[in-house]
Parts: C-alpha cells; structure tokens; sequence
C-alpha cells in the first residue's frame, strides 16, 4: 500500500470509524468536529466545494461567449476541424465556429457536472462523513428506519444541488451569452427548482421503495427491484406528457389552417388516424426550434415548438413532423422503454453485487445492505455504470434518429426540404455541423447535421 493510499485511509476512513464506535465521541459536536478537521477530509471538501465555481470560471471566457452571432470568433482555422469541404455549402465559417465554441462551453459544463457528481459521491462514500449522517438522522427520525432513509436521501439531493448550482448558473449564462434564451433569472430560477422538486420526489420514492425490497429478501432483492423499476420506468413514460410536461410549458393543439390542413394530409398518407398533435408556447423560453415525440399509447403525441411553426417554411415543418410521425411508425417510445425496462435487471444484480462486495469491506462501515449509510455507495455505482454505458445508450438512439429520417424521406418525397430544415434546425439551435468522432460516439443522441444532409442528398440519387 502506497504512503498516500495509507495517509488517506487513516485520516478519511480510519477516524471517522473509531469516531463513531468511540462512546465518548458521539455527542454530534464532537463527531462533526472530529471528522471536518482531518486534512484529506478538509482538502477533499475544499475541491469538491471549489470545483463548480473553478470550472465555471474557467468555461467564462470572451471568444466563447460572443456578443452577438455575427461576431468573429478568434478561434482555430474550421476548415482544419473535423470540417469536411462540403461543410462550407451549408454555413459559413463564421456560424461553424460559432457552433463549435458553443457546443464546447456546453460540453466542458456537462463533463464538469459528471466529474462533481463522481466527486461528491466518492467523498461521501470513503470519508466517514455518510457514516455521521445516518447517525444524525437516526436521532431526527427517532428510530423510525423509512424516515431516515428519506432524510438522508433528500440531504443527498440538496447538497449536491447547492454545490452545483454555480454549473446551473453558468449553463443559464451559456444560453444568455448565445441568445438563445431570453428568460429571466426569476423564471429560470422558477423551472429549476420545479425540476429539482420533481426530482426529489421521483427519487425519493424509488428509493423507499428499492429498500423496501432490499429488507423484504437481501438475497435476491434484485429480482422484484427489477420488475417494480421496470413497471415504474414505464410508468413515468405515460404520465409525463400529461402530468410532468404541462408544469413546463402550455400544450395546445394546432390551430385551423393551411399548416393544419398540410399536416393532415402527411399523417393520413401516413396511415395515423386522429394523431395527437400539440404546440408548446417555447419562445418565453428559448428562441431554439425543436420537436419532439413522447408518450405511451393514449398519452402520445408530436409536440412542436411555436418558435418551429412560426419561423420555419411549410414545407419544413411537414419534414420535422414527418420524422417524428417516424417515431411514432417504428415504435421507437415502446422500444426504448421496454429495453430501459429490461435493462433494470443486469443494473440491478450490478449493485446488489456491489453492495455485497461493500458489506466485506469493514473501513466502509456498509455492514448491511439495506443500512441507509450504503446509499451514497450505490447511488456511485449507478452514475459510473450509467455513464460509461453512454456509447451504448446513444448508439441505439442514433439508429433510430436514422430510421425516423429515412421514413421522413419516404413519406414526403422532399429532400430539399429535408435538408432545409436541417440546416435551419442546427442554425436556430447552434448544432456543430461537424463534431469530432468522438464526442459524436459518446454524447450524441442523434446524427450530425451534416451526416443528416450527406443521406439526404444520397436518397435523392
């Protein structure tokens, strides 16, 4: 064992340890006084507690944060990244590099996020420090063990989002600086504590009920997890477009008109009968234009920014709808969440395996599975597995996003005004026309813009 790895052990875990197994030492002031002045605790806590405001500090500079997207941007020759010839058909230097600097703020923001989390939960997990909450929470929730859980969780919840918050306010200024939003503070504020919220309960009550399980057969409590997750994964799917959705915007369906009279005929060439299709009032928040299919049988629907219908050629808006009328054909919602479902299963027997392995590691102090002090232990092996399966994740949506766009081609026979509003699409939102392979394999959800054109202009051959 190296000096640093010892070092670490008997100041992060080896105190805190003989903290709480020490009688003397478990009136509360004592333990919280012995465990922050240990010096690996004290400089993990400064790291995690600096590192947002550092980042963010970092992602604020002038040339990614242009005045106005006319600007010239000092960044590297486009042409010498990732920029294939044909690139410069579609958008001008100035708007490639305007998207790059763009998609690199929000990039290095959301690596920022995923590194935090990391941080914060292998923090938790080696320092003692889950080991004083659930001791603190034990008194507050006078032995009851369900009440615990939820205050230890929700402690979870809100620390993290304290600390991260300066990455939320950067991500706001981001939006800003671009103009792509013109929401206030006070509105911006408003969503994101809806969202945490929403959050909160969500994860709490998947939580109760994970621990429930875990009590009720600690040997295969894996097994009904699985089936209860996947039943709720499902679940959500339906209800949100008609519970969670209608907390963030206003969803009316498409007015009378020629749009609508178009639109009508697409989806009766398309062989849908009474298809739902909702506009949501997107400009008070963003001036992006976008579409999106959701739901689950008597739920789903199209739904279509007004800033979409607005500014975009009827053409254009028949080729967005009829890639999302794509969707909805090959069954993409069903698809994604009966694989989701079925996934909970190998996720599931993942921690039930790790909590295991834990229990054997007495500097952990995780001397049972179901004890409350394991969570952040589990919550750890979620995010690790969930990002490093991201490839995966966004490989399977990049296929379909390519099947929606072939069926879009095939319904509307209009290439052109496919590769209109693609084009359009990535100028409205500041997509990179041509990102690296590599963050393409790992982040995208859906094909480039310009492998988008590339397919188009071959179907039209």
């Amino acid at each position: 064992m190296s000096l640093f790895h010892k070092v670490f052990y008997m100041d992060c875990i080896g105190l805190p340890m003989q903290c709480i197994s020490n009688p003397s030492l478990r009136s509360r002031t004592r333990l919280m006084r012995s465990i922050f002045m240990i010096p690996s605790v004290k400089i993990v806590l400064a790291g995690i507690l600096l590192f947002p405001a550092i980042s963010s500090a970092e992602s604020v500079n002038p040339p990614a944060f242009p005045a106005s997207p006319t600007q010239n941007l000092s960044l590297q020759n486009p042409t010498t990244n990732y920029n294939p010839p044909g690139v410069f058909a579609y958008f001008t230097p100035d708007q490639v590099r305007l998207a790059k600097s763009y998609q690199r703020a929000r990039l290095f923001l959301g690596l920022n996020r995923i590194l935090l989390e990391i941080a914060f939960l292998v923090f938790l997990v080696l320092s003692g420090v889950s080991l004083f909450f659930e001791s603190v929470f034990h008194r507050l929730a006078r032995g009851r063990y369900f009440l615990k859980l939820i205050f230890f969780a929700t402690a979870i919840i809100l620390v993290f989002s304290l600390i991260s918050f300066p990455l939320d306010w950067q991500s706001f200024r981001v939006e800003q600086a671009f103009q792509l939003s013109h929401q206030s503070f006070s509105a911006w504020i408003a969503d994101l504590l809806k969202f945490k919220l929403i959050f909160l309960i969500i994860f709490l009550i998947t939580i109760v009920i994970i621990y429930r399980l875990i009590i009720w057969d600690q040997d295969k409590w894996w097994i009904p997890t699985g089936i209860v997750v996947s039943a709720l994964i499902l679940f959500f799917i339906f209800l949100a477009p008609v519970i969670l959705d209608p907390l963030f915007g206003k969803f009316d369906p498409l007015p009378p008109g020629p749009l609508k009279s178009r639109i009508e005929l697409l989806t009766a060439k398309a062989g849908i009968e009474n298809p739902r299709i909702l506009v949501v009032d997107s400009h008070r928040r963003t001036v992006k234009a976008n579409a999106y299919f959701t739901g689950l049988g008597k739920t789903q629907r199209v739904v279509l920014y007004d800033n979409l219908i607005e500014q975009f050629f009827p053409e254009e808006v028949e080729s967005v709808l009829a890639h999302e009328l794509g969707h909805y054909k090959k069954h993409h919602t069903w698809k994604g969440g009966i694989i989701a479902a079925l996934l909970t299963f190998p996720l599931f027997y993942f921690l039930f395996l790790t909590l295991k392995y834990a229990c054997r590691i007495p500097r952990l102090g995780i001397r049972n599975d179901w004890e409350v002090s394991g969570l952040p232990l589990l919550l750890l092996a979620l995010v690790l597995i969930t990002f490093l399966s991201l490839p995966a994740q966004n490989w399977v949506s990049r296929s379909w996003e390519r099947e929606a766009d072939r069926y879009a081609l095939e319904l509307t026979l209009d290439p052109d005004a496919f590769i209109s509003s693609e084009r359009r699409l990535a100028l409205k939102n500041l997509s990179d026309p041509t990102p690296s392979p590599l963050v393409v394999n790992i982040f995208y959800t859906h094909p480039p813009v310009m492998e988008r054109i590339k397919m188009a202009q071959e179907w039209q051959k």
